[in-house]
């Protein structure tokens, strides 16, 4: 009897471990394509989409410089919810350059992601035409052959999320950067454009 209680107890803790190993923290950081900066609205990680305490500023040069990301956020690693191998992500956002909302859900297969000094690499990035796009590189990514994308999709457009956020650089500065700078046309995008 003892033993099967001992056996049921191991398979309980195994079934609630990471599917990401003995990990338990995870690098999130967030980067845009040079061309199409955003304004990250809501965000999730196996959750929905959950308005951000404050909207952020995307503004890298992920498509052109390494690392792709920035600021990146040591947080908890999320459970597998469904225990599937997946975690999903969930976003809405605004392209600044185009005031366009868009919102997608992206599966990303735990396994695929890579572990560094028992921490998980996740990087979120946003390109043209509603492309969300999770990566895995390495902390220190020698060049673009290096860098890894695990799952990829086409966000939907929302367009009464639509805004134009020219006039909330008082609120965020790093808004006037962004309008400031000329922006580079978009070529060879992943997603189609939506024309509207």
């Amino acid at each position: 009897m003892i033993l099967r209680v001992l056996a049921l107890l191991v398979v309980f803790v195994l079934a609630s471990c990471r599917t990401s190993g003995a990990a338990d923290r995870m690098s999130l950081s967030f980067g845009a394509h040079t061309a199409t900066p955003v304004m990250l609205i809501a965000f999730g990680l196996e959750a929905d989409a959950a308005p951000m305490p404050r909207p952020e500023v995307v503004a890298t040069d992920a498509d052109r410089e390494l690392p792709r990301t920035t600021s990146a956020n040591l947080i908890g690693a999320p459970r597998d919810v469904g225990r599937d191998g997946l975690w999903r992500v969930a976003a809405q956002w605004v392209e600044l350059t185009t005031n366009r909302a868009y919102s997608a859900t992206l599966d990303v297969p735990v396994d695929a992601l890579r572990i560094e000094g028992g921490v998980i690499e996740l990087q979120i990035i946003f390109g043209p035409n509603g492309e969300l796009v999770a990566g895995s590189d390495p902390a220190f990514v020698p060049s673009r052959d290096a860098v890894v994308d695990v799952a990829q999709t086409c966000g939907a457009r929302t367009p009464g999320n639509d805004r134009d956020w020219r006039g909330e650089t008082g609120r965020f500065p790093q808004l006037e950067f962004v309008f400031k700078n000329p922006r580079p046309a978009i070529r060879g995008a992943a997603c189609p454009d939506p024309k509207s």
